[in-house]
């Protein structure tokens, strides 16, 4: 219960802080040549990092609220499979190929949010028999190579690799 306690009033913090509200743009609107930060991959209008260290969800949360990024948002078909490639690409030596996202539903189970931006999630590429709130304790959204990169909930204390997304 500790744990949770932490956890909630860290993801409430860091959703209401203005310093950290980050608003996904149109995949449409144009970029104007801006380069992404250091370590970062470009997609369209965003720029993602494959993060190199276990962590738990908060604390991967944390991570990328440090690089003002957050744990990355997918949108759409298009841009799940452009993080699955770029994912393949470079995760390919790690040891395990589960990464956490930026998607939560930790308030409300069943609500499924991305953290950051506390909107509903709308598109959904969920494995089969997914979300299944394992144990009462699976909150915090997961994807793996092992599982075609299909969404899973997870113990949001278990440590996995991650992946953090800022716009550009």
């Amino acid at each position: 219960m500790k744990h949770t306690n932490i956890f909630v009033f860290l993801l409430f913090s860091l959703s209401t802080t203005k310093a950290y509200s980050v608003r996904r743009q149109d995949p449409g609107t144009p970029h104007g040549g801006v380069q992404c930060p250091h370590l970062f991959y470009r997609g369209q209008n965003t720029c993602y990092r494959v993060v190199r260290i276990q962590a738990t969800w908060p604390e991967a949360l944390a991570y990328c609220e440090a690089y003002r990024a957050e744990l990355a948002i997918i949108q759409s078909a298009e841009e799940q499979k452009f993080l699955e490639n770029y994912i393949k690409t470079e995760a390919a030596s790690l040891s395990s190929h589960t990464f956490w996202l930026g998607a939560s539903d930790v308030m409300t189970e069943g609500d499924w949010r991305w953290a950051v931006t506390l909107d509903q999630v709308t598109y959904q590429n969920w494995a089969q028999g997914a979300p299944n709130n394992g144990h009462n304790l699976a909150h915090c959204l997961h994807i793996s190579g092992g599982s075609g990169f299909l969404w899973k909930d997870g113990n949001c204390e278990n440590k996995h690799y991650f992946v953090c997304e800022t716009l550009l």
